[in-house]
């Protein structure tokens, strides 16, 4: 990709995460992002259909950045863990709404999919792709688990969650 296209596409994923921060996925216009992002409307549609394709990419984004980042040295399976959760209680010491948005209807669904896409490729072995009901369940457990730290149920530290995660799931899945 070019380097300018690279910038912009950039400028408006960082603009959209700035405004989702603080703002409803919903009561987020096009027109705000452009104007955060300090590009035309044009240019949003040049990289983007519609929202739903900048939130997928957002999350494509943290995705790279949380596979590049895992430690090859970390005990666990969820090498993805710690990073992600650390994003997370980063959001949360700005807020907790603010991370609590991951829990809009709007926004849970792509946070489903991103959460089950690392989950499928920890789970991958040289056998190949995870069989489909341990990857739901797994998955769903980790989601699970976010999801009530994230509301308050669990109130540990996210080192404790990565590894109580892991102690859980090394039972239904050892390596």
């Amino acid at each position: 990709m070019d380097r300018r296209l690279r910038k912009t596409r950039t400028a408006l994923i960082d603009a959209f995460a700035r405004l989702v921060a603080d703002h409803d996925l919903g009561a987020i216009s096009v027109q705000q992002i452009c104007e955060t992002a300090d590009v035309a409307r044009s240019s949003f549609y040049a990289h983007f259909n519609n929202k739903r394709e900048l939130v997928t990419a957002v999350f494509g984004a943290l995705e790279e950045t949380l596979v590049e980042q895992s430690d090859p040295a970390y005990p666990g399976r969820f090498g993805f863990l710690p990073g992600l959760l650390a994003h997370i209680e980063n959001r949360k010491g700005e807020g907790r709404a603010r991370s609590r948005l991951l829990l809009q209807p709007d926004m849970l669904d792509e946070f489903r999919r991103f959460v089950l896409a690392l989950v499928a490729r920890a789970l991958k072995s040289a056998e190949g792709e995870p069989e489909p009901t341990l990857l739901a369940f797994v998955g769903g457990g980790v989601l699970a688990s976010i999801q009530s730290w994230l509301d308050g149920g669990c109130r540990q530290s996210p080192e404790l969650l990565a590894r109580d995660i892991e102690i859980i799931t090394s039972h239904i899945c050892p390596r």
